[in-house]
């Protein structure tokens, strides 16, 4: 079966500026649907009136993270694989790279589960659980790694189906999880409802991840596709196995180093007492809006920039880079603008402790100072993927996060104490964004860009 001719038309003849648009608006508004949802499940646990619940949630994101490393690593290593099988119209080889993608998903479910779950009081001191905030964090993550398998094969079905264009079904797998989740944090948290409190969030979450993941698997079984999970037919292949790994590395590493890059500021900030711990997350957890919507944009751009330049179309593929980088400048920097003015008023919307509230403001300031050029970073990051250039990818990964972060996050702290921990980040992000521009350099020197 070859891919519908409407996707085929998008990916290879439409306008390039309308293409994106189209292929990335679904994207956008699935992604922040997901970061409102996450915002709104803050604002949720703040209502419990404990600092201490609030670290709880911001010392466990890590693990979260984690899984959803996992579930993008091998969802966008399989993703640009079969858009460039699409776009030299290698169908067979799709069906085995969709079926070798979601076994290394299960696989990888299983593996996390069984490590994580019964080392959880162990492992969560060192992402920055204080004592007072320990026994929630355990809780709290327990219900969370329970429901590590529905997070990881949507993050890989999102992106399967993603390649082929189709992003409206992943746009309402998303919405749809997201949305059950926000109706039902208040009903199994609160007293009028269930009253299991933080728990209650968490398992909120895994119910209405676990919605999201039924619907997608019956449309990746469905017989109406090329990108199809045939489940009865034993199609795992070594080979692609270790195409879509070699790709999504990159991407688990970059996910993954965020997530210990979480641990290693909350457990410097931890030195600070509990209220530095909760301003921070409730200032990423803000953040996460603007990141989600940066990310929803990428992963429109990622089947076209793979399909295109499969099928060689390079001048469709330098227009939809030129276009990418430019947009995702002009709203980036509009976020700047609006954090900065606005920075004590929405830390004002989850807490009345003044302390949390300036803490958080001076985070926002900080992270301002690299955010107007991470789009940049995001595109290029992306346009190295689906080019399959793995090595440029995983150095920009381990980059941002890893070598650049990890020596600021040791440094900067015991140079300029609270206010060490809160620069780290941003001088991290523009050094990479100095290396991003090396990359692009000799990028377009080996395209003529």
């Amino acid at each position: 079966m070859e891919i519908n001719s409407r996707r085929k038309y998008l990916l290879s003849q439409e306008k390039v500026s309308k293409a994106l648009i189209l292929l990335s608006v679904p994207s956008i508004i699935a992604m922040l649907t997901t970061a409102i949802y996450n915002f709104v499940d803050t604002l949720f646990v703040s209502m419990l009136k404990s600092t201490a619940m609030i670290a709880a949630v911001t010392v466990s994101f890590p693990l979260v993270m984690i899984m959803s490393a996992i579930g993008q690593g091998i969802g966008i290593g399989a993703g640009s694989l079969i858009s460039r099988q699409l776009g030299k119209k290698d169908y067979s080889s799709v069906e085995r790279s969709v079926f070798t993608g979601m076994l290394m998903a299960v696989f990888f479910s299983a593996l996390g589960m069984a490590l994580l779950i019964g080392n959880l009081s162990t492992i969560l001191p060192w992402f920055g659980a204080t004592p007072d905030a320990l026994d929630y964090s355990v809780r709290y993550a327990m219900w969370m790694i329970i429901g590590m398998s529905g997070i990881i094969l949507n993050m890989t079905m999102n992106n399967i189906l993603r390649a082929e264009g189709d992003v409206k079904f992943p746009m309402f797998a998303i919405m749809l999880g997201a949305l059950l989740n926000i109706i039902l944090d208040p009903i199994f948290m609160f007293d009028w409802g269930l009253n299991l409190g933080l728990e209650g969030a968490a398992i909120a979450t895994i119910v209405s991840q676990y919605i999201s993941t039924t619907v997608l698997v019956l449309r990746l079984t469905g017989k109406d596709t090329v990108v199809r999970w045939k489940i009865t037919r034993w199609l795992f292949d070594i080979k692609i196995a270790y195409e879509i790994f070699a790709l999504g590395i990159a991407l688990f590493f970059r996910q993954a180093l965020v997530s210990f890059s979480m641990m290693f500021i909350n457990s410097a900030a931890a030195n600070y007492g509990t209220n530095l711990v909760a301003a921070i997350g409730l200032a990423m957890r803000t953040m996460m809006i603007i990141n989600y919507i940066l990310i929803g944009y990428a992963q429109g751009f990622q089947p076209f920039a793979g399909f295109n330049y499969g099928a060689k179309n390079f001048d469709r593929l330098k227009q939809s880079l030129d276009l990418s980088i430019r947009w995702s400048t002009i709203f980036l920097t509009a976020m700047t603008a609006i954090l900065v003015l606005f920075a004590r008023p929405i830390m004002g919307i989850f807490t009345e402790s003044e302390e949390v509230i300036y803490y958080g403001s001076r985070m926002f300031y900080a992270i301002c100072l690299a955010l107007p050029f991470m789009g940049f970073y995001q595109i290029h990051m992306v346009l190295f993927q689906s080019l399959g250039k793995a090595k440029e990818a995983f150095i920009l990964s381990v980059a941002r996060q890893g070598i650049f972060f990890l020596p600021m996050i040791l440094i900067l702290p015991r140079l300029f104490a609270y206010n060490g921990i809160l620069a780290a980040q941003p001088a991290a992000d523009l050094l990479t964004v100095l290396l991003t521009a090396w990359f692009s350099i000799r990028l377009k020197k080996e395209f003529e860009f």
